[in-house]
């Protein structure tokens, strides 16, 4: 046959934009699907975190009869001994014999990041987020407000004995002492580092860092919050508190999420009860329902939220 009579085989100009606009249809399909994959793994990684930590303060109840202290004696040197927060004594018991012996020895004002103390859903680099110090996600409630000192509004990480340079910062608490219930008393939430990166730090509590009542009122932002990685600038005035859960703007970037606990998953933020167990409690549940949890002897009685 004469080559000039052959048709040319190849796709039409019609036929390659209709597989362009179903390649693209398929992306746009399968984004959000990944996006809900990673999402979903983010937070059972983050869920698995707070497990591990409530395992660790029940290792650590375990031995010494009762949960740790704001300013633990067993921080020995550390971060100035009464400084250390809730999440030092537990070190060992969560594989980090090493940097134990670091904060103990008197070397906790450069301390090293540790994966398990921050939510992967944090888009935010989890190495040292500020100069010398390293964050984390899981605060230690405190009760209903960073400073109370009454058995109907403590929590387990409280701070009742203000600042006592030298010694312990809190009413010690065990087990026996939680009238409320174990599956009904959250010991450990959810607050994001500030913008900034000044507060949240996990080896140190200087009353903010890594401990947080239910409904503050105290306003973070109105200390040092601001800078780069802040929006609005300047942070302040966020309101009057209480700052309460499910409030507030809940966004990194923004100062006043600081003031209360909140988390970036989509809808709520995941609680570790004295019982050791690890559960969401949804952003629009009544904020009266996370403090009444927060406190261990309030003798309030919890409704179904779930």
């Amino acid at each position: 046959m004469n080559a000039k009579w052959r048709r040319r085989s190849g796709f039409t100009l019609i036929e390659l934009l209709v597989v362009i606009a179903i390649i693209a249809i398929l992306i746009a399909l399968l984004v959000p699907a990944v996006q809900k994959v990673r999402a979903a793994a983010a937070a059972a990684q983050c869920q698995n975190n707070m497990k591990q930590i409530a395992l660790a303060c029940h290792s650590f109840h375990d031995a010494y009869k009762r949960f740790q202290e704001v300013g633990d004696p067993v921080c020995g040197l550390g971060v100035n001994n009464y400084n250390c927060s809730y999440l030092v004594p537990i070190l060992p018991y969560i594989e980090q014999q090493a940097i134990f012996n670091n904060v103990f020895a008197g070397g906790g004002d450069v301390v090293d990041p540790i994966v398990a103390f921050m939510c992967p859903i944090d888009p935010r680099n989890q190495s040292t987020l500020y100069p010398g110090w390293a964050g984390t996600s899981y605060v230690g409630i405190s009760g209903l407000d960073y400073w109370s000192n009454t058995g109907s509004t403590m929590g387990i990480f409280n701070q009742a004995l203000s600042t006592p340079v030298g010694g312990p910062m809190s009413t010690p608490v065990t087990i026996v002492m939680v009238t409320d219930g174990t599956s009904n008393t959250v010991m450990i939430g959810e607050r994001p580092p500030s913008c900034d990166l000044f507060w949240g730090w996990w080896s140190y509590s200087v009353g903010y860092d890594a401990v947080s009542g239910s409904a503050n009122t105290t306003e973070l932002s109105s200390f040092t919050i601001g800078g780069a990685g802040c929006s609005p600038q300047p942070p302040g005035p966020c309101g009057g508190g209480p700052y309460t859960y499910g409030g507030g703007p809940r966004n990194i970037i923004n100062p006043c999420s600081m003031n209360q606990l909140w988390s970036p998953h989509s809808g709520g933020s995941f609680f570790a009860f004295a019982d050791g167990g690890v559960r969401f409690v949804a952003f629009n549940v009544p904020a009266s329902i996370v403090e009444d949890m927060s406190t261990y002897a309030g003798g309030e009685l919890i409704p179904d939220y779930e």
